[in-house]
């Protein structure tokens, strides 16, 4: 009868710890975490930084014009295609809604080259000559913001903070005329000058932004993420060209580059946004491609064909492919 019980016992035993053993296996194995940042954060008790790097394409647009030429207007941009980067930082405070945030973006388009025929009006005729000149551009931002998570159930935040921004343009060119005017009776004149000139445009500006960013949670590890803002900047735009004569004849009265200056204090509004794709790869890092666009509209100070000082806009797009990372 006592061996009954003991067996009877221990069967039981065998069956409690079976029953027990797939609980105690699976507390022991590690358990594959949703991406954080696809999900909204809970407000953990330690701060939480979200660090991020980005690289990819930009295509510039506008139309700054080069005093002086008249037949025809000569305008020239930077190269098309240039590449931007750019990195930032966030910070969410401990058990809080709100962040602080900075960045950085820098942007270059090279030089590109164009050419044509200008005609100057020299006395008592007029020439056909050519013109060739190349153009560079350059511009960077930098953000400082303050954030507040929207709660709505995926990362979402507004910020409301600082925005500093450059732009810089450099054209140079040369513009050549050799010919023979003065129809009778006036006597024939050989006619030969040229023309080395530069135009550097410059615009720097300072001034509040607003923001919004987030990422929506798809099937999966995806997300689809976005963030855009607009910002009034107060800052000061100047242009000056200088021209250098060489092989001097007689004097152009029109159609020739001039040596001129401009500048003015303005107000510019500046609007970005940008969307696409990610892919957390791991509970805290996340590669998403996007594409990216963003306007300065009266930013440069330029001339127009007839030598006058204009303010000009700026816009850049392109493809960028970013990286982010919380811990």
């Amino acid at each position: 009868m006592r061996k009954t019980k003991l067996a009877l016992l221990a069967g039981i035993s065998g069956l409690a710890l079976q029953l027990a053993a797939p609980t105690v296996f699976a507390a022991d194995l590690p358990q594959k975490a949703p991406p954080v940042l696809t999900k909204a954060p809970p407000k953990q008790p330690s701060g939480v930084w979200t660090w991020w790097a980005e690289g990819g394409a930009s295509d510039v647009g506008g139309d700054p014009f080069v005093a002086g030429f008249t037949t025809p207007p000569f305008d020239i941009m930077p190269k098309r295609w240039g590449w931007q980067g750019a990195a930032g930082v966030d910070y969410r405070f401990a058990a809080s809604p709100y962040h602080w945030s900075a960045d950085f973006r820098y942007m270059d388009n090279g030089s590109s080259s164009h050419g044509g025929p200008e005609t100057a009006i020299f006395t008592p005729g007029a020439v056909v000559g050519t013109n060739a000149a190349t153009r560079k551009e350059h511009n960077w931002e930098a953000d400082f913001m303050v954030g507040r998570d929207l709660e709505i159930g995926s990362p979402a935040q507004v910020k409301f903070g600082l925005r500093v921004a450059d732009i810089w343009g450099q054209t140079t060119g040369s513009a050549n005329w050799a010919a023979v005017i003065g129809p009778p009776p006036t006597p024939p004149k050989a006619v030969s000058q040229t023309s080395n000139y530069q135009q550097t445009n410059k615009w720097l500006g300072a001034g509040p932004r607003a923001a919004i960013e987030g990422s929506v949670p798809l099937q999966g590890n995806w997300s689809f993420d976005y963030n855009g803002g607009i910002a009034a900047l107060f800052g000061h735009d100047s242009v000056n060209q200088t021209v250098g004569v060489v092989n001097a004849g007689p004097v152009c009265l029109s159609g020739c580059p001039i040596s001129a200056g401009s500048g003015s204090d303005a107000v510019v509004f500046n609007a970005d946004a940008q969307a696409g794709f990610a892919y957390a790869f791991s509970p805290s890092a996340k590669l998403s491609l996007n594409y990216r666009a963003e306007g300065y509209w009266n930013a440069l100070r330029g001339f127009n064909s007839g030598g006058t000082a204009t303010n000009l806009a700026r816009t850049y797009n392109g493809p960028t492919l970013k990286l982010t990372v919380a811990y």
